[in-house]
Parts: structure tokens; C-alpha cells; sequence
């Protein structure tokens, strides 16, 4: 057996070392310098390097597929949405509708009779707050459809649950299904808005669904409730009287494409994305449910704190 010893620079050994401490804290761009020596250090550092590079690139080619998969979740979402869009769209087109015609007939019946400023003003106000309601309603349709890259600002966390409402207000509406809200005030998170609605419309969703699974057309209620834990985290609750589920689902919910539902129904990515969106954000999300008694879904989100973090 050969008894012959490496013996390398000390210097050069202790920089190889610092390098890979930075590459296993997460820091892969670091490039370790290879020397002049072409010796076995050399060589481990250049296989190193080789290694560090692949390991960005399977990252990037992973987060471009986390974002497809999230704005497929996305749009699918928005598919279940859009018959509720044209409901929500439905009813100020009726009262704008209504209004011109009052213009149109107090013109026609008193052709050449001095114009009522007042009353022609009130019902052309109706008409202007009615298109605006209508331009909130498509302009937030349409920047939650937005394939654009997360960005995290800080936001009140109660606009953007409201906000969730706005795209799936009308289809609750119409199944009957109310909400009731409990919601701690001045709260501040630091999100993607867009992402962090995404999990909310979620949430929503499958709620809505279990409720019209128990109980038809007679409706039910989903309760959405925020309070401060101790600490510097917030917790939202989602609640709803549905159908609820057994232990066996339940463990499986936020496995991509997992799903109950009947094919043609349901993705399976809605929870398995709201899953890694929370996480994104330095959040859990946690479920409790039983068969017959409903379903409770807690969001957990660190609270931004302004006083301490300026904007």
C-alpha cells in the first residue's frame, strides 16, 4: 500500500473550504478560483463549480415551472369564474339600462320642454357609479389574470380578502352561500397580492363547493375570520359549514392533483399551489375537518410591521 501524503498550500485549502461553506448556505453563484497548481484541489474545485452551475440551472428550469404551474392554477380558477363575471357584470348593465331609458322617454315625451338639470344629474350619477363598479370589476378581473412576476409590497391584509370577494361574490350569491366576516383591522402583511388573492379565491372555492355538496341549493355560510397571534403572525380562518372530509382526504389535500372531484370538475392545484404560495411567504397553512361537520382551513402570516420596517 503506497504511504505517499498530499500536501496542499494551507492558504489555498482554507479558501477551498470558505467557498464551499458559501455554496452550502445557499450562495451558488460563487465561483471558487481555480490556480495556476492544476493539482487535486484544483480539480475538486472545478468539479465544484461544474456541479454549482447545474444546480442553478435545474433552480431556474424548477422556478419557471413552479410559475407556469401557479398561473395555470390561475386560470383555472378564472375558468370557474367567468359565468359569476358576467352575473357581477349582469346587474349595473340592467341599471344603466334602466336609466338611459328614463332619459330617453322624459326627451321624448316632452319634446322642446326646458331639460330637469337635476333630475337628468342624479340619474346620469347612477349611471356614471354603475360603469365605474363595472370598470373595478373587469380592471381587477384582469390583474388577477396577469401572468406578471411576484412582487412582494406591503399591503393591508382586509383589502386584499375583500378583494377576493369581488370575482366570487356573485356565484356565492347565487348559491345561496353568505359571508360573514370577522376581520382585525390595520393589519399589514407583506405580499404578491395577486398570489396571496389567488390562495383566498382558493379557499373560497372549495368552500363553496362543499357547502352546495351537503346542502344543494339551500346554501350555508363560510365564515372568514383574522386575529393577531402572539408574536409578529396573523392568522386568517376559513370556514364553512360543507360537507367536510375524512382523515383519509384530508391528509391528502395539498398533494398536486389530488382531487375528489369528478373528472372535468377540478385540477387538483388549487391547494397543492396555495400550499406553496403561503410558504412562499414565510407562512403554514393548516387544516382541520371532519366528515359531515365541515372544514376549517388557517393561513399563518408573518405581520408586517411598519414602525419597525420603513416602506
Amino acid at each position: 500500500m503506497s504511504t505517499e501524503r498530499l500536501c496542499f498550500d494551507r492558504a489555498r485549502f482554507e479558501s477551498l473550504i470558505e467557498s464551499l461553506e458559501r455554496m452550502a448556505s445557499g450562495d451558488l453563484e460563487h465561483w471558487i478560483a481555480i490556480s495556476r497548481e492544476r493539482d487535486e484541489l484544483d480539480a475538486l474545485a472545478h468539479g465544484v463549480n461544474v456541479l454549482s452551475r447545474e444546480l442553478l440551472y435545474r433552480l431556474s428550469e424548477l422556478q419557471r415551472a413552479q410559475s407556469s404551474l401557479v398561473q395555470a392554477g390561475k386560470l383555472a380558477a378564472l375558468g370557474e369564474l367567468t359565468s359569476g363575471l358576467a352575473h357581477e357584470l349582469n346587474n349595473p348593465l340592467t341599471i344603466i339600462s334602466g336609466y338611459l331609458d328614463l332619459i330617453r322617454l322624459s326627451l321624448e315625451e316632452n319634446p322642446g320642454a326646458p331639460v330637469n338639470v337635476e333630475e337628468l344629474g342624479g340619474h346620469l350619477r347612477k349611471v356614471e357609479r354603475n360603469v365605474d363598479r363595472m370598470s373595478v370589476i373587469v380592471r381587477h378581473f384582469v390583474e388577477f389574470a396577469r401572468g406578471s412576476q411576484p412582487v412582494k409590497r406591503p399591503a393591508m391584509l382586509n383589502d386584499i380578502i375583500e378583494k377576493s370577494f369581488i370575482l366570487i361574490n356573485e356565484q356565492l350569491r347565487h348559491s345561496n352561500i353568505a359571508i360573514a366576516t370577522d376581520l382585525c383591522v390595520g393589519v399589514m402583511v407583506k405580499i404578491d397580492t395577486s398570489g396571496l388573492e389567488q390562495v383566498f379565491i382558493n379557499m373560497l372555492s372549495n368552500a363553496r363547493d362543499a357547502i352546495l355538496e351537503a346542502h344543494g341549493d339551500a346554501g350555508g355560510t363560510i365564515q372568514v375570520c383574522s386575529r393577531l397571534l402572539s408574536g409578529s403572525e396573523v392568522d386568517i380562518e376559513i370556514s364553512d359549514n360543507g360537507i367536510g372530509m375524512t382523515e383519509e382526504v384530508r391528509s391528502k389535500i395539498f398533494n398536486p392533483f389530488f382531487t375528489t372531484k369528478e373528472v372535468g370538475k377540478g385540477t387538483g392545484l388549487g391547494l397543492s399551489i396555495s400550499h406553496g404560495i403561503v410558504k412562499d411567504h414565510g407562512g403554514s397553512i393548516g387544516c382541520v375537518s371532519e366528515r359531515g361537520k365541515g372544514t376549517q382551513f388557517h393561513i399563518r402570516l408573518p405581520r408586517y410591521d411598519s414602525a419597525a420596517t420603513p416602506l
